[in-house]
């Protein structure tokens, strides 16, 4: 068939909350790109496209609890860029650690933002209607202090119109339409 591009809303009950790093890279931007070429292991690639499937599943049905389970685990970028001073003084294994105890013990999801160092907190608006900081900053600042590492945290809010909104309203581009997109001029 021809080629075409699915848009999966976020979900209006998504929250979002920045853990802003003084951490300064170590490792530069060359060596954030070189760590992720070494060959990957065909399971971690497996793993990692079955969380995107589900994690897309969970957004087009709206369900943030399924979305928060799963979207914390990256097994691809996280782990190598860790382990090499890129977010901090910490490895993989202890990132992981905050993950999984920060998901069971507030059922929220952290993950790296961008390349890092700052940090991304996802949560349920329904579980913390007034945002996520309060509620976290004791468990989450405290871990990174450890590690000479001072993190701010501050609540945002997700957009929910963006490029492709734009694209739609002044470009009449239709979804599914890979010709629909306007000439290059």
């Amino acid at each position: 068939g021809e080629p075409s591009v699915d848009v999966v809303d976020v979900p209006l009950n998504l929250g979002i909350a920045i853990g802003f790093s003084s951490h300064q890279k170590t490792a530069g931007t060359e060596d954030m790109r070189k760590v992720l070429q070494s060959p990957v292991a065909s399971e971690v690639f497996v793993i990692q496209g079955g969380r995107i499937a589900a994690a897309t599943a969970a957004m087009a049905r709206g369900d943030v609890d399924r979305l928060l389970e799963i979207i914390g685990g990256d097994g691809f970028h996280e782990p190598r860029r860790a382990d090499i001073g890129g977010y901090g003084n910490f490895s993989a294994d202890e990132l992981l650690e905050l993950k999984k105890t920060l998901f069971r013990k507030l059922h929220l999801a952290l993950n790296v933002s961008g390349a890092g160092p700052n940090m991304q907190i996802l949560f349920s608006k329904r579980e913390y209607p007034k945002g996520i900081a309060d509620a976290v900053s004791p468990a989450i600042i405290p871990w990174f202090q450890e590690r000479g590492i001072k993190l701010t945290v501050r609540d945002m809010e997700i957009a929910q119109g963006g490029a492709y909104d734009y694209a739609i309203k002044e470009y009449g581009y239709k979804q599914n339409d890979p010709c629909a997109c306007p000439p290059l001029e």
